[in-house]
């Protein structure tokens, strides 16, 4: 079973102890000797690659990262990067328990995502964070609620479909962009 250290996001990756690198195989082991069979019939380099710009070649800094979703720690956590947002945020009440909450938080990521910063998700464990949950009237999970300058603007419940969470983020953004609310 592999374990995340303490303060490290789901994204970070972990290996099982069991699992090894192609260059910790013995090289005249039967597995390498069959990795090295299989590379050659299908025509893979196995040789380290590494990024060589051609000469003359424009090359760019990358990206930096951005991070639209985050997990709620405790109220205090909630209010700064909820209530005090200068972007609409999106509040994603779930259960770790709850498989329709599971199915839902990575469509929801992924639409999220497509918004490029213009509007953030949250993620609130209803069972770490019961007082939020409680204050925002979440009956049932999933429950999204978008909050823009502390105030709720939209409210949708159980699990939706990829379409239906894109017309509720898109209709979000735009009522920021208008500077409409409910």
């Amino acid at each position: 079973m592999c374990t995340l250290p303490k303060g490290h996001h789901e994204e970070t990756l972990c290996k099982d102890s069991r699992t090894r690198n192609i260059s910790q195989i013995g090289a005249g082991s039967l597995l390498s000797r069959q990795v090295a069979s299989f590379a050659t019939r299908a025509r893979i380099n196995l040789k380290p690659m590494s990024f060589q710009p051609q000469p003359g070649a424009t090359t760019y800094a990358p990206l930096p990262q951005l991070h639209s979703s985050f997990k709620v720690q405790d109220p205090k956590d909630f209010n700064e990067r909820v209530k005090n947002s200068k972007v609409p945020v999106i509040v994603d009440f779930f259960a770790t328990w709850c498989n329709p909450c599971r199915t839902l938080g990575p469509r929801l990521e992924s639409v999220i995502a497509e918004k490029n910063g213009k509007i953030l998700l949250a993620k609130v464990d209803i069972d770490e964070n019961t007082d939020i949950a409680l204050d925002y009237d979440v009956g049932s999970v999933p429950a999204l609620i978008a909050i823009k300058d502390g105030k709720i603007q939209e409210r949708l419940v159980g699990l939706q479909d990829t379409d239906k969470l894109r017309k509720f983020v898109d209709k979000v953004v735009a009522s920021a962009a208008t500077g409409t609310s409910k």
